[in-house]
């Protein structure tokens, strides 16, 4: 579950910041989402 930062060409945000909010969203997704989910980091093959 990738997550990325956009911004324009002009952005006031640094390099740091901006890993630093991608890290936050998706560990607070990862959090969040494995309370009513199984996550998994590979494709399952269901039979």
């Amino acid at each position: 579950m990738p997550v990325e930062f956009w911004a324009g060409p002009d952005t006031k945000v640094s390099e740091s910041d901006q890993q630093m909010l991608t890290s936050y969203m998706y560990n607070k997704l990862q959090q969040d989402l494995s309370k009513n989910f199984t996550l998994v980091s590979q494709p399952v093959l269901m039979s």
